[in-house]
């Protein structure tokens, strides 16, 4: 497993650069068009093995000040019931 630089863009106009693995990009990458996703949803779109899809959305969630995606309920565990979203609108691109 790599990883891979994604450009994000935020809703101000805001745009940051991110280091991220590459399962972490193929989930960022789904919210370009989507707002809020469920974790099967994601499961299903990546097909992620389970344990490094619940490592991965652990990652982008609970880095405190760090955390790209938000999810319900907030905790610190990633269930299968989570539904995941943005604060605000994100735009993830990759960067060759």
């Amino acid at each position: 497993m790599g990883s891979v630089d994604i450009k994000a863009t935020f809703s101000k106009g805001q745009e940051h650069e991110l280091k991220v693995s590459a399962y972490q990009m193929c989930v960022l990458m789904l919210f370009n068009s989507i707002d809020r996703l469920s974790y099967r949803e994601i499961e299903q779109a990546t097909e992620i093995p389970t344990s490094n899809l619940k490592r991965c959305l652990q990652s982008l969630v609970c880095v405190k000040g760090k955390n790209v995606l938000m999810k319900e309920p907030m905790s610190k565990d990633v269930g299968v019931d989570d539904v995941f979203f943005f604060n605000d609108k994100k735009k993830f691109r990759y960067l060759p």
